[in-house]
């Protein structure tokens, strides 16, 4: 199930992380990340924006996840996510990412992924 929306307006795709409150990362953001990137491509746009609904753009990734894996298999899980982090850094459009609240960890990787961050104020990063 993707926790994300995608959204066409003219000629930029708009990805919002949807999966409040706090847009934790697990592998239907993660995901629907990808394919909004894939999507945007294919239709042409010339911009993306990424942004979040609820009072927080990321809180990072899911802990749950890592709850029943080793150590090996979590570091593999981490490392699917490398080739996300590398199209939005290699996107043939500027990428923004629009941020709010708390922007951390895999959050933040995101933002910094991106061409341009604007952020709220009282935006917090770690």
């Amino acid at each position: 199930m993707s926790h994300t929306k995608y959204e066409a307006i003219g000629d930029v795709a708009v990805v919002t992380l949807a999966n409040p409150p706090a847009n934790l990362f697990d592998a239907g953001i993660t995901d629907g990340l990808a394919e909004g990137l894939r999507r945007a491509r294919t239709e042409g746009k010339r911009a993306m924006v990424i942004q979040a609904d609820g009072p927080i753009f990321s809180g990072g990734a899911d802990v749950n996840l890592f709850a029943e894996r080793t150590a090996v298999e979590a570091r593999e899980m981490f490392e699917e996510v490398l080739p996300l982090i590398g199209a939005i850094e290699d996107a043939p459009f500027p990428v923004i990412a629009a941020v709010h609240g708390l922007c951390l960890a895999a959050g933040l990787e995101i933002a910094l992924a991106a061409d341009l961050v604007i952020a709220a104020e009282g935006t917090r990063f770690a």
